[in-house]
Parts: structure tokens; sequence; C-alpha cells
């Protein structure tokens, strides 16, 4: 017995207008259980989007890769307890509306004064779709310019920024976070336009939590 669910994705604005989703069903060991599915996708907006399927397989658990093309923008686990077993098997109840599980690519927070949260352990890369993209259509021009990101007390760290489009994308590893080191820290992002003018594009907070047992 199948059952039907959808699910919200909060890709960015980087990610509007695309017309090349598709949606592939994993096992716990990470192999494809179906072929990508292109239908089922609907663009609500600002690069959110909204995916609906009618063919999950009972006690189904693994998760779904989402590429755009060829490129994984994101990946969400499937737990049967989480979604299929909510009191009553949510096949029973939920008719064709489904349920709406919230997902977060980005481990940027959707509202900025709340802080960005990583695991100490944890890379931080745009293949895994877990890279920290910022944007703001506040910001002026950034072609030519140079972007820091730069930590309060950790001034000997510092890591540029790469601009796509009006998007900053900062990639960060687990041996990077291991230099911070876990705790809440303040941060800036610094640019040095073409022209050598210097703007401080955003201050804000993110906490580094250890692994268990630290």
């Amino acid at each position: 017995m199948s059952y039907q669910m959808s699910i919200s994705l909060d890709l960015g604005k980087r990610y509007i207008g695309l017309t090349n989703l598709s949606a592939t069903l994993v096992d716990i060991n990470g192999t494809d259980l179906t072929v990508p599915i292109n239908l089922g996708f609907v663009e609500i907006g600002n690069g959110n989007y909204l995916w609906t399927y009618s063919a999950y397989p009972q006690n189904f658990r693994g998760g779904i890769k989402f590429k755009s093309g060829t490129e994984l923008i994101g990946f969400i686990a499937v737990n049967p307890e989480e979604l299929e077993y909510i009191d009553v098997r949510v096949s029973s109840r939920a008719g064709a509306g489904g349920v709406s599980i919230i997902t977060q690519q980005s481990p940027v927070p959707t509202d900025i004064t709340e802080p960005i949260e990583l695991r100490l352990i944890d890379d931080y890369f745009a293949a895994e779709g877990r890279s920290i993209d910022l944007t703001s259509d506040q910001w002026p021009d950034l072609a030519g310019a140079t972007v820091q990101f730069i930590i309060a007390g950790k001034e000997t760290f510092t890591k540029n920024f790469t601009i796509i489009d009006d998007v900053l994308r900062l990639e960060l590893s687990s041996a990077e976070l291991a230099i911070i080191g876990a705790g809440r820290w303040s941060y800036e992002v610094k640019a040095t336009l073409y022209n050598g003018h210097v703007l401080t594009l955003l201050v804000a907070n993110m906490i580094i939590v250890p692994p268990f047992g630290d």
C-alpha cells in the first residue's frame, strides 16, 4: 500500500524559476530506488517549491535527493515513524492533500537575525547543498569586489566568499570549524568594492556546536 505526501523545499533566490527539478528516492544505503521523478513540482515563489508524490511505499525508510538538472541541490531523510505513522498512518487519513514537511537546505536561518548553527565535525559545502549562501537586495553591485568572512576574537581566521550573481557563498570544512572552535561567535561580512570602498554588509552571530560527549 502506497501513500501520498507533499514536501516543501526552500532553495533560496538563486533557484527561482527552475524547470528541470527532479526527485529520486534512495534507500538507507543511498542506493537509488526510483528513476528521477520530474512530475509533481510546483513553484510557490522566491525559490520555494512544493513537491507531491503519491507512490511512497509502505514503511519506506531512506531519503529523497533533489536535483536541478545534474546538480544536487537538496536532500531529506524519510522515516516512517515521522511521516506515515503519526498516531495512525497518514495514508489512512491524509487523503489527497498529503502532509507538508518543511526542509531547510542551507544552514542559514530564514530570519538572519537568528544565529547560523553549525556542527563542529561537519563540512559545509555546496556539493551537498550545505554552503552558507547570503543575499540581499539592499547590497550594492558586488561585481569585482572582495568579500570577507571575519569572526570577532578570531581575526587571524578570515575567508573570502565566492560571489555568484547576487549570492555570497561561503564553504567551511570541519577542519576550519575546528580552528574557530565550538561556541557562540559574532561575525561580520566585509566587502571591498572594485573602487576600493569598504562596506560592512552584515553583522550577525553563529553557533558552532560540539559533537555529543564533548
